[in-house]
This record gives C-alpha cells, sequence and structure tokens, in this order.
C-alpha cells in the first residue's frame, strides 16, 4: 500500500468490509434490452443503479466496429501523458474536457474522465443560480492525439 498516493487513501473506518463474503452469479447483473423500450425499463434501470450501481445493456443499434474503434481512440486517450491531456482540462468556465481531481467522501477518486457534449455548441443557462438568468455557448474542448478522438467520440 505503500504506493499509493495517500490522496487516495481512506480513513480506515471508511474503507470497505473485505472480510465479509459477497457472492453473486455473473448471470443476477441486470441486462436490459432496448431493442423494443418498455414503460418498465425506466424503473428496473433505476432499480439496478441502486441495488447493483450498473448494468448491462444489448440491442442497442451501435455498429460494433464503431464501439470497437471508440475504444481503442479513448483507450489512447487515456494513454497519453498526464501533461497532455491536462492542455484540455475542464475548469470552472466550461466543464468539458479532462478530468482528474474528483472527490468522493473528500477522497480523491482514482480515475480519468473525458466529459463532452453531444451537441456542440451548446447552450446553457448562464448561471446555477435559479434567480439568474441568461444562456452562454460552450464548446467542446478536444484533445490533438489522438487525431481521431473526436471523429468517434462524436
Amino acid at each position: 500500500m505503500a504506493d499509493i498516493p495517500e490522496s487516495f487513501m481512506q480513513p480506515l473506518e471508511d474503507q470497505p468490509n473485505l472480510s465479509v463474503d459477497v457472492e453473486f452469479d455473473a448471470k443476477e447483473i441486470p441486462v436490459f434490452d432496448i431493442s423494443s423500450i418498455n414503460v418498465n425499463l425506466i424503473s428496473e434501470i433505476r432499480e439496478a443503479c441502486k441495488i447493483w450501481g450498473f448494468f448491462q445493456v444489448i440491442n442497442h443499434g451501435v455498429d460494433k466496429n464503431l464501439r470497437q474503434k471508440l475504444e481503442t481512440v479513448a483507450h489512447n486517450f487515456f494513454q497519453e501523458p498526464l501533461e497532455q491531456k491536462k492542455l484540455i482540462k475542464r475548469d470552472e468556465l466550461n466543464p468539458t474536457g479532462f478530468h482528474d481531481s474528483e472527490h468522493t467522501q473528500n477522497v480523491r477518486d482514482w480515475k480519468e474522465v473525458f466529459i463532452c457534449f453531444t451537441q456542440d455548441p451548446t447552450e446553457v443557462s448562464a448561471s446555477h443560480l435559479l434567480e439568474e438568468v441568461g444562456i452562454r455557448n460552450l464548446s467542446n474542448r478536444w484533445p490533438q492525439h489522438p487525431s481521431s478522438f473526436r471523429l468517434y467520440v462524436t
């Protein structure tokens, strides 16, 4: 454990109890077929999120080759040096781009994310305060490497 940076360490009282045996069959993981949406789907997904925290989606219509290319460019992006990824780091004014400093229970999460809008540019409220009005346009931040990243992410 000495190799783990202290910013990622949770106090002992907040760490999971690994002495508890939790067994499950992978067949129990919720699987949702979205080839035909039914009225119960949203509540079923909500329940899966509460109980499992994740689920699998099948028959979503995303081409297998496109998905594989997206996975490849995403993998290549996250393999870039940190300095390169920080060139497109999100900030207080624009939430898009690279992010690696999220916290849960005051402990830094051990993850890196890339956030983008599906519509670029995107209009958002000028403020998070309800009493303030106005609109501002935000554009996605894109890395230079890998060069095909933007193509497959959008």
